[in-house]
C-alpha cells in the first residue's frame, strides 16, 4: 500500500510538473507571436473571462459605491448631461 501511496504522490507531482512545463511552453509561444496576433490572443483571453472571473478589490467596490450615492444625491440636472455639454467641459479644463 505504501508502494502504491508514493506512486501516486510522484505521479501527481509529475502532473504538476508538466501543467507547469506547459504553462512555460504555452507562455513562450504566445510571446513569440506577432503583435497582431498576441491582440487576438488576448482579447479572446479577455472574452472568455466572466465577471465573477475577476476579483474586485474591496477598496474599489467602495469607491464606485461612494460615486453612487453621490450621483443619487446630486439634483436631477447634475446627473446626466448630453455628450456635447460634457465634451465641452473636459476641453474647457485642457485649455
Amino acid at each position: 500500500m505504501k508502494t502504491q501511496a508514493r506512486f501516486s504522490d510522484s505521479r501527481s507531482r509529475n502532473g504538476y510538473a508538466e501543467a507547469v512545463l506547459a504553462k512555460t511552453e504555452i507562455r513562450r509561444e504566445a510571446l513569440n507571436l506577432p503583435a497582431e496576433e498576441r491582440i487576438e490572443l488576448v482579447v479572446a483571453i479577455w472574452d472568455s473571462l466572466t465577471p465573477d472571473d475577476i476579483p474586485v478589490p474591496r477598496w474599489q467596490l467602495d469607491v464606485v459605491r461612494d460615486r453612487l450615492a453621490d450621483l443619487e444625491d446630486a439634483p436631477p440636472e447634475e446627473r446626466s448631461a448630453p455628450w456635447e455639454t460634457v465634451r465641452q467641459r473636459i476641453f474647457a479644463n485642457k485649455a
